[in-house]
């Protein structure tokens, strides 16, 4: 199911709050709008594991990133898993290392690299 992306434009930043609101630690602010910048949203700690950090981290990451692609995080999870299948079925179809042009075996190294990585691997990068 595709949906069009109606975030806030990013970049998004986070910012140590200088005023307490809500008894946020950050606030989560966007850079990209023609008018200046635009809140977004407030990051607590009420647990104390000092996690809001990493978390305040993570939300400008994922907003600026939807901005940049028009997908939510979840649209981008989905469109790697098919990505990752197509390649792994390239990869099995083309000829095996042996029997194939050098060209090929680049790609087909690089290539191999890459899923392996994608799918948690370790696996050295392709040159």
């Amino acid at each position: 199911m595709t949906t069009e992306m109606k975030a806030t434009a990013g970049p998004w930043e986070i910012k140590k709050s200088a005023i307490e609101i809500e008894q946020s630690d950050y606030v989560i602010i966007s850079k990209g709008g023609r008018e200046g910048n635009y809140y977004i949203a407030a990051v607590s700690s009420q647990n104390g594991e000092g996690k809001t950090e990493a978390n305040a981290h993570l939300i400008a990451e994922a907003g600026t990133i939807a901005t940049d692609t028009g997908l939510t995080p979840r649209q981008l999870a989905e469109q790697r898993e098919e990505l990752l299948e197509a390649l792994e079925d390239i990869c099995t179809q083309l000829p095996a290392d042996k029997y194939a042009f050098d060209s090929q075996r680049k790609s087909l190294k690089k290539a191999r690299a890459a899923i392996a990585r994608a799918r948690g691997e370790n696996a050295e990068p392709a040159v």
